[in-house]
């Protein structure tokens, strides 16, 4: 069973993934700032599809499994994939780039500056940021 320490999820000794959890489904980003959060929205039918791309907050990918109840998708106790810091930065590019200006607050031509860590917090101030978009691309949080 893993636990959570300074964002890092830990199995034993061994380090498997650093908060958030960044899911990317085919270009549609969503950010999850647990490991127990990303599990509960990932859905099984979409596992079995590979459909998700997973990524903890360095680039290290995440390899979700099916639970055992075929209705739950566990990723603490998978084995982790490559480190693709630099596949997730351009994930977060294109999906940023993808929003209108007034909704990422920041040039298009910024974007592609921007390094892992100012592209996750950007898409932390999108996600909170109070609009009215019809459009569902992330979890929103209850407000």
């Amino acid at each position: 069973m893993g636990y959570e320490i300074h964002r890092h999820v830990l199995l034993g000794s061994v380090l498997m993934a650093r908060a958030p959890i960044i899911v990317n489904e085919r270009g549609d980003v969503s950010l999850y700032e647990t490991l127990a959060e990303a599990e509960v929205a990932l859905e099984p039918i979409d596992v079995e599809n590979n459909e998700y791309t997973i990524f903890d907050s360095e680039g290290l990918t995440m390899v979700p499994r099916i639970a055992e109840d075929r209705i739950h998708v566990k990723l603490s106790d998978s084995s982790p994939g490559p480190h693709e810091p630099e596949q997730l930065q351009e994930v977060l590019r294109r999906f940023l780039a993808r929003l209108e200006p007034n909704l990422r607050g920041v040039a298009e031509d910024e974007i592609w500056r921007y390094q892992l860590p100012e592209l996750i917090a950007l898409l932390r101030e999108v996600r909170d940021r109070p609009h009215r978009s019809r459009l569902r691309l992330w979890p929103w949080r209850g407000k």
